[in-house]
């Protein structure tokens, strides 16, 4: 009878080591997934990013501030536009110098991610 008991133990026990590793390993997972899930997230908007502040570029300037509607993925958009005091070497203001600043902001509005790129064009 005592070897039956001991058996028993054995088997119990290496039974809650393998649910404690399965766990584990379920939470590793679900960890990844949504780590892939952001840089996902991330890529896409640094792209968007970039194509609305190569836009912004080609056309011409106008000083302001755009802000568009979350589009299919939630994410929102403003754009703005700053004209610059830059001084020449001969301490006078260049003109048609701008600032364009394209912001992002994305998720739940008590944890939002932002990202912004922002590029100094000269229109004559």
């Amino acid at each position: 009878m005592k070897k039956g008991g001991y058996i028993l133990f054995e088997i119990m026990l290496a039974v809650f080591i393998f649910a404690m590793c399965f766990v584990a390993l379920g939470k590793a997972l679900s960890s990844l997934v949504e780590t892939a899930h952001h840089i996902q997230k991330e890529t896409y908007v640094l792209e968007e990013l970039e194509n609305r502040l190569a836009l912004a570029r080609k056309g011409y300037l106008q000083p302001g501030k755009d802000r568009e509607d979350a589009d299919a993925r939630g994410v929102e958009y403003v754009t703005e536009i700053t004209p610059l005091q830059i001084k020449g070497d001969d301490n006078a203001l260049l003109p048609g110098m701008y600032s364009i600043q394209v912001t992002a902001t994305w998720g739940n509005k008590s944890a939002a991610d932002t990202k912004s790129v922002e590029v100094t064009v000269y229109q004559p």
